[in-house]
């Protein structure tokens, strides 16, 4: 991954490939974007290409011309993740997970349980991990 930092079209395009759940062409991303051209969506593709956040995994022929189909090669998890990282290790200062976590939760207006059990179990799971991981320095 070359560059995690989006310009505010780039993410409006990402957003589209990610809720689409599937590859698509510049004729289905076009219509859902607001006021874009499609000489700037081409562009915004290659900047997107460029910086390994999508790709081409084909094409359809549309009227007499190839039309790419394009797709995330992130998740939305996985390029949030990218982003934290990016950001986090500039910062010198001691990032506070717990702090991050908690805000994060509070800001969810999901199940609350469901975002309990999820943070319980990957707990259970880091703990395991760590214990394996000191277990075997022994």
């Amino acid at each position: 991954m070359k560059n995690v930092d989006l310009t505010e079209r780039e993410y409006a395009v990402m957003k589209i490939l990610w809720e689409a759940d599937r590859p698509m062409l510049v004729s289905e991303i076009i219509p859902l974007t607001k006021n874009i051209s499609v000489h700037t969506i081409h562009a915004l593709l290659n900047s997107l290409m460029r910086k390994e956040l999508i790709k081409v995994v084909g094409s359809v022929r549309m009227v007499k011309v190839p039309s790419r189909l394009f797709c995330p090669t992130v998740t939305m998890s996985e390029f949030a993740m990218l982003r934290s990282e990016a950001v986090f290790s500039d910062n010198h200062k001691r990032f506070n997970v717990v702090e991050f976590m908690t805000h994060l939760v509070k800001s969810k207006k999901e199940d609350k349980e469901e975002i309990i059990k999820g943070l319980e179990l990957f707990l259970e799971k880091y703990k395991k991990e760590i214990e394996e991981t000191e277990g075997d320095k022994k």
